[in-house]
């Protein structure tokens, strides 16, 4: 399936494709009480996303500072470190 979507990416949107897509096993988070579940075309305030045990490492910093936008920065940041966090091999 993951050649499909790759292969169909590529037609569409050429050279800005993902080079690759991750896929995660496991169960799905279900909303806190009280809040509607998330579906297709929604998504929660990137200001309720938990914030990430270890900040972005130096390189991604580093590379963060091209973004003039302090805000969009820090989100960026933020969501990097969250990625790396769960995707890492040291992360268990």
């Amino acid at each position: 399936m993951r050649g499909d979507i790759m292969r169909r990416l590529r037609e569409i949107a050429g050279a800005a494709a993902p080079r690759s897509l991750g896929f995660v096993l496991g169960p799905v988070p279900t909303a806190p009480a009280g809040e509607a579940p998330l579906t297709p075309g929604t998504r929660r305030a990137a200001d309720d996303a938990p914030a990430p045990a270890r900040p972005a490492p130096a390189q991604v910093r580093s590379a963060a500072q091209a973004i003039p936008d302090s805000q969009l920065r820090e989100r960026f940041l933020a969501a990097a470190a969250r990625y790396l966090e769960r995707f890492s091999a040291d992360s268990e």
